[in-house]
């Protein structure tokens, strides 16, 4: 997460980049093993279901979708678990996406909401 959050601005805007670049070609394998062993959740799960209904690309979906989810699931957890370990999880997640270690969730979430807007991915409307 930390390859990605220092890096993955730089590769879009800058192709260049090589530093960049090699930090997201690590972390595009460190996700793909941790996805290999993980559950692949609601993301991926809606995904899959639009990305075969409508010609729009998966990584697009699961990044417009990702924020949403990522708030429907911390919603869902401090009403029916607010001592769940995952909580801490997704503020650590916040802190290392901001750079901050004040960081709460909600910054994490506006974090990967403005990375779709920084990336120009399209919004799901104008994806079908």
């Amino acid at each position: 997460m930390l390859r990605v959050a220092r890096s993955l601005r730089r590769a879009w805007s800058h192709g260049d980049d090589v530093a960049a670049r090699e930090d997201m070609a690590l972390a595009s394998l460190f996700g793909g093993l941790a996805l290999a062993n993980a559950r692949l959740g609601a993301v991926h799960g809606f995904a899959a279901v639009l990305g075969g209904r409508f010609a729009a690309p998966h990584g697009a979906i699961c990044a417009r979708l990702l924020p949403f989810v990522m708030a429907q699931n911390v919603a869902a957890l401090a009403l029916r678990a607010s001592d769940s370990p995952v909580l801490a999880r997704y503020e650590e997640v916040a802190r290392l996406l901001c750079g901050r270690p004040d960081a709460t969730i909600a910054d994490g979430i506006r974090w990967i909401r403005g990375l779709g807007e920084d990336l120009a991915i399209p919004p799901l409307g104008r994806l079908g």
